[in-house]
């Protein structure tokens, strides 16, 4: 047992590319030292330099997954200055809050599981530590603490289950930490570089912004908030703003916010009920007299009574504070984000009368290439005077061509926006003339038994890529009830140029804005027989799940995916690409069936993965066909896929 109750055993390991391709360790040994983190100190000072290059603890043997140790090994290959460390699911309890609370204070980091049992250190940044460090009773997470101030990185690898033990809790621990963690001096270096710029104070608006930008999420902003009241609280008679800005820079605070907050503080509110609490736990009553004699020359009395009172009103004032604070901002988070996805949607309302007759008139006069002549022009138009295009397009882009920079980037754009524009001008042809364009369908025959089975529907995933017309027209010679779910078009031009949602057209819609997301309205049509056409590559204001996704994980939404567990149906996936200046084919990409044993959230990630792979090789195969627009690559900030479908909305 290791002084955390943490079963485990300690393994040196030399990580490398193996001649396959593949980051493993290419050879390791146990450390025949036990668990305990003094004695692998110890070990790591006598170890000889140049054999191994990092030390592992996992689980002791038979109670290890291979899985988590090659994910652990893989990241480590990834970063390998880096400390590793696999977290599983959230600890519960006050006692495991308070640990990460007190090593968020002392790190600025945040570990779900900081007593997870699955570690891997760089063995160079070790054995320096090992060399300075001289007391005993050393723990686990006292260690983390001490690497991280020594400027060694760490990296979590996100683990499913729960992987940590109990333990018992090391507040008096962390209490010394707090406090070394306040002392002025700096701590010994364990890496080369630093791991956090300094502040540069010859730039005093650019540093104004940093400080109003950093640390912003809820939570941080509430501990800012308790931090500043609290401290103004105290008897810091003309120095209170400069001690806060300490405090919050040692603790990696808001420190915009910790300042604003102790204005809460000023006199003569707060000072005057701190001195009648300090003078009544001194007499027993209250202080009712103000004259020269109890307020000048019994000052020093007052100063000690007001230090009194503000340990006790300062930490009620700083919770009421913080709880309001983050009420606040949380409430203010989901707003922004709900507003950055409304904005997203309502930032494609581009078009207006003079351009669809534009395009009309040229389609007219000159035929398909009049117009296409037109849409150069247009798209040049875009790519120079429209930074938000250029903004949205990006991320695709540098991912699907890495290696494109400079010019070779313009012209990706100009391309991309250049494709885009076609496929409306041809969404505008096969709504008048059809018989013009040639339209084939490939792997047609592996669908073919659910579409002639009309009792039972499935779940039609379709993506922001190729001509949704040419989708439009395949799905309707299927001769059956197709549902489909989006959101109506905002832009009267277009809704009335594109005829969207027009009653003419054999589809059916469902609104995302109805009640539940539409989901009631969508069941009752699936129960019915209906082909349900969802969007699956954008997400908005929905839940997602992270998937891997032109190498790099891409937050897809996993609402599709639900609704076909709960149904029990399968999904498929559904392309039309542009083949020929006249031929389109839409591309019946496999079935996808969400498996209803075992863990559910790894059931929906495995069947997003296959969707996401699928739009992968279509973009392989079309790259400026897909017209995503979106950084779907950027992390999520609060998503949760286990709460109630959410269905991406179809525009």
């Amino acid at each position: 047992m290791c002084n955390e109750n943490i079963v485990g055993i300690w393994r040196l390991v030399r990580i490398a590319w193996d001649v396959s391709g593949g980051i493993r360790p290419i050879d390791s040994m146990p450390l025949p030292c036990g668990s305990s983190t003094e004695a692998l100190l110890a070990a790591v000072r006598d170890l000889p330099e140049g054999i191994h290059t990092h030390i592992m603890m996992e689980p002791a043997p038979g109670r290890a997954d291979p899985a988590h140790i090659t994910a652990m090994i893989a990241e480590a290959g990834r970063f390998p200055e880096a400390v590793i460390i696999g977290c599983g699911a959230k600890a519960r309890g006050l006692a495991a809050s308070a640990e990460r609370l007190c090593l968020r204070l002392e790190t600025g980091m945040h570990l779900a599981d900081p007593r997870s049992p699955y570690r891997i250190f760089p063995l160079p940044p070790l054995r320096r530590f090992a060399a300075k460090r001289r007391r005993r009773g050393l723990r686990h997470t006292e260690l983390l603490t001490h690497l991280m101030w020594g400027g060694v990185p760490i990296h979590t690898v996100t683990l499913p289950g729960r992987v940590a033990t109990g333990g018992t809790p090391m507040f008096f621990r962390h209490i010394g930490l707090l406090l070394r963690r306040l002392a002025p001096w700096p701590y010994p270096r364990l890496c080369d570089g630093l791991s956090v710029k300094p502040p540069d104070w010859r730039h005093p608006i650019r540093l104004f912004r940093t400080m109003l930008a950093e640390h912003t999420s809820p939570l941080d902003l509430a501990i800012a908030a308790f931090t500043g009241v609290f401290m103004g609280a105290l008897p810091l008679i003309a120095c209170h703003t400069v001690a806060i800005l300490y405090v919050t820079t040692r603790f990696r605070l808001n420190r915009a916010m910790a300042v604003a907050a102790q204005n809460l503080c000023a006199p003569p509110v707060v000072p005057v009920l701190c001195v009648e609490v300090g003078y009544f736990l001194r007499h027993g009553s209250w202080l009712t007299e103000v004259s020269r004699q109890t307020m000048l020359r019994e000052l020093h009395q007052r100063l000690l009574e007001w230090l009194l009172g503000s340990l006790i009103v300062g930490p009620v004032l700083g919770l009421i504070t913080a709880g309001a604070t983050l009420v606040i901002a949380r409430a203010l988070a989901r707003w922004f984000r709900e507003n950055r996805a409304q904005t997203r949607i309502n930032d494609r309302r581009r078009g207006n009368r003079l351009g669809f007759l534009s395009f009309e008139v040229a389609l007219r006069l000159f035929g398909r290439r009049g117009a296409y002549g037109l849409l150069r022009m247009v798209a040049l138009y875009y790519l120079l005077f429209d930074p938000l295009v250029r903004r949205l397009a990006l991320p695709y882009l540098s991912r699907r061509f890495p290696d494109h920079t400079g010019w070779r980037r313009v012209v990706d754009l100009y391309r991309l926006i250049y494709s885009q524009g076609t496929s409306l001008v041809d969404r505008y042809r096969m709504m008048s003339t059809p018989q013009v364009f040639t339209q084939g369908v490939a792997n047609y025959a592996t669908v073919r038994p659910l579409v002639e089975d009309r009792a039972n529907g499935f779940i039609l995933l379709v993506s922001h890529v190729g001509n949704w017309q040419a989708l439009m027209l395949a799905l309707q010679r299927m001769n059956r009830g197709i549902t489909l779910l989006m959101r109506p078009e905002e832009n009267p031009v277009t809704r009335a140029r594109l005829r969207f949602q027009d009653s003419a057209q054999p589809f059916r819609f469902v609104s995302p804005d109805t009640p539940m997301g539409g989901v009631i309205e969508l069941t009752r049509r699936f129960r019915e027989g209906d082909i349900i056409a969802i969007m699956g590559d954008r997400a908005y204001a929905a839940a997602t799940l992270p998937v891997e996704f032109m190498g790099a994980p891409a937050q897809f939404p996993c609402g599709p995916f639900q609704l076909a567990a709960a149904w029990e149906c399968p999904v498929v996936p559904m392309f039309a690409a542009k083949t020929g200046v006249d031929a389109y084919t839409v591309d019946m990409a496999g079935i996808i069936r969400v498996e209803r044993a075992g863990d559910r959230r790894e059931n929906l990630r495995c069947a997003m993965q296959a969707y996401a792979s699928r739009l992968q090789e279509f973009a392989e195969r079309h790259p400026y066909q897909v017209y995503l627009f979106e950084d779907v690559w950027r992390p999520a900030t609060v998503r949760n896929s286990s709460s109630r479908p959410a269905t991406p909305a179809a525009n």
